[in-house]
């Protein structure tokens, strides 16, 4: 049997995020659209 083993502090908030983007694209979906999640690319500075 193991034991506890700690998710992290961001674990709840990327669950939420990850469930929320699904639930998006799907309502665009009905919608009529074509839907493609990309990540942006990341921004010099």
């Amino acid at each position: 049997m193991e034991g506890y083993k700690e998710l992290g502090a961001d674990y709840v908030t990327q669950r939420v995020e990850k469930k929320r983007k699904l639930y998006l694209k799907r309502e665009l979906e009905k919608l009529g659209y074509a839907v493609q999640l990309t990540q942006p690319a990341p921004q010099a500075g």
